[in-house]
């Protein structure tokens, strides 16, 4: 990689929270007004607001939040520094696919490009129909914007789900929750206190994440009801970077292997530090099945 694109890329990984501050901030500030019936609440990277009795699920890369009787949602959620191109509509499929089944986007509506920091952002809004684990027919209003840069991408999503039979009646009280959360805490969102910079030696560290910022805490924002699709939002988020964290369970040192690095006669990464030994897969903190198996 020559000096002139590291030099660009570390610009950019230094805008990427400014660039989702006002990416959030633009959503509330589309033409929201808040109801007096809503509560304003700070989390610990996020502040929304919502109706008094709806839980929250917040996590580095976003809220969801739902309603008391489980019918109703509204979450902001963001993937940042995946491998390779995306567009709005395969991602927005791709992330609602992972916690409703059956989902269709029978409405689309190109959104105005807008150019944030390095990147030019890509968005959608569309009509969104699902059924959920229960099933329950499910029709929503989401947005997703994309940014394409290098080898990698950044992705968000916002929005809510209502019963298909109220779709029309809550437009007008869902539409302000979605839009009310915000970033707060840029500094930690998404891990972005915990990157590894590029160096001029090599292209592979290009905008990772710090091991102890994996793809499973970026996934669980989503959906944190059923461990069974945690763990497949995991491996899938491992698949498309290209690496997952592991660690010498003897030492705790943590490494970033590639998962074409995997061994399958030994059935693990090699410990670089002992080739006869195999490196365990996750953080010493938060062991986890490893994706290449």
């Amino acid at each position: 990689m020559s000096e002139k694109k590291t030099r660009s890329t570390q610009r950019f990984n230094g805008s990427t929270v400014t660039v989702i501050l006002t990416l959030a901030i633009m959503f509330l500030l589309c033409g929201t007004v808040y109801s007096q019936n809503l509560s304003s609440q700070q989390g610990r990277y996020w502040k929304w607001a919502a109706p008094q009795g709806w839980s929250h699920s917040e996590s580095i890369a976003g809220v969801t939040l739902t309603s008391p009787d489980g019918k109703y949602e509204a979450a902001l959620a963001g993937l940042m520094r995946s491998q390779g191109h995306t567009t709005p509509t395969a991602f927005l499929r791709r992330m609602l696919g992972m916690a409703y089944s059956k989902v269709k986007l029978v409405a689309v509506r190109q959104l105005p490009n807008q150019k944030m920091g390095h990147p030019t952002w890509t968005w959608i809004e569309a009509d969104v129909t699902a059924t959920s684990k229960s099933g329950s027919q499910m029709k929503g209003i989401w947005r997703c914007g994309v940014a394409n840069y290098y080898n990698l991408n950044d992705a968000f999503v916002n929005g809510w789900w209502a019963p298909v039979s109220s779709f029309q009646q809550s437009k007008n009280s869902l539409e302000p929750i979605a839009k009310s959360i915000i970033l707060t805490d840029p500094n930690e969102a998404f891990g972005n206190n915990q990157l590894i910079h590029p160096s001029t030696s090599s292209s592979a560290g290009l905008a990772k994440n710090n091991p102890n910022t994996t793809g499973d805490m970026i996934m669980k924002s989503w959906e944190n009801k059923n461990k069974s699709l945690d763990e497949s939002m995991r491996k899938d988020t491992n698949v498309r970077r290209g690496y997952e964290p592991a660690y010498d369970p003897s030492t705790g040192q943590q490494y970033t292997p590639s998962l074409s690095k995997w061994n399958a006669a030994k059935g693990g990464y090699v410990n670089p530090n002992s080739p006869t030994e195999v490196l365990n897969c996750g953080t010493p903190g938060d062991p986890k099945p490893c994706t290449a198996r």
